[in-house]
């Protein structure tokens, strides 16, 4: 009987060093586990920035072309209402774009109503009264900093093509 007990008893101790051995083991794998997780949404946060950073640099090079602060195609043709229409179009398209609900969300959506507004503009502005368009174009500069992304300006004439400093 005694030894019965003893071996009751050892057997009970190594049923429990296994069940803490493996519970261990669990414990490890789920510190592993949201470890991963922990770095795959790091790795999300990094490629959502970046996709944030890409579409506001399309969105800026768009705007940018309507105040003449970038290259555009125009096949020779004067900057015109239908060309800034379709770069509005555009830019309102990359704003859209973006997911994001941080501190600049407010200029992000005043960005996406400023370029609807000028979108909807009875009468095209002429080139120098482009309120919207160069406060859309401020914005987005902003919106780029804040996101440590870059986005150069090269003044161009109303033809699309950059203007020589050296003239």
């Amino acid at each position: 009987m005694r030894k019965t007990i003893i071996a009751l008893g050892s057997l009970a101790v190594l049923i429990t060093l296994v069940a803490f051995t493996v519970s261990d083991q669990t414990s490890s794998a789920d510190q592993d586990n949201q470890k991963q997780e922990s770095k795959s949404v790091s790795d999300n946060g990094e490629k959502s920035k970046q996709l944030v950073i890409d579409n506001l640099s399309e969105a800026h090079d768009s705007i940018a072309a309507t105040t003449l602060n970038q290259t555009f195609e125009s096949n020779g043709e004067r900057l015109n209402h239908d060309m800034i229409q379709d770069m509005l179009k555009d830019t309102k398209e990359n704003l859209n774009k973006i997911v994001y609900d941080g501190e600049k969300e407010d200029k992000l959506q005043n960005a996406i109503d400023l370029t609807e507004k000028a979108i909807n503009q009875d009468n095209p502005p002429e080139p120098d009264d482009r309120v919207y368009l160069n406060e859309i174009h401020q914005i987005v500069h902003e919106l780029l900093e804040h996101f440590n992304g870059e986005a150069e300006d090269i003044e161009v004439d109303i033809t699309g093509d950059p203007i020589s400093a050296e003239k």
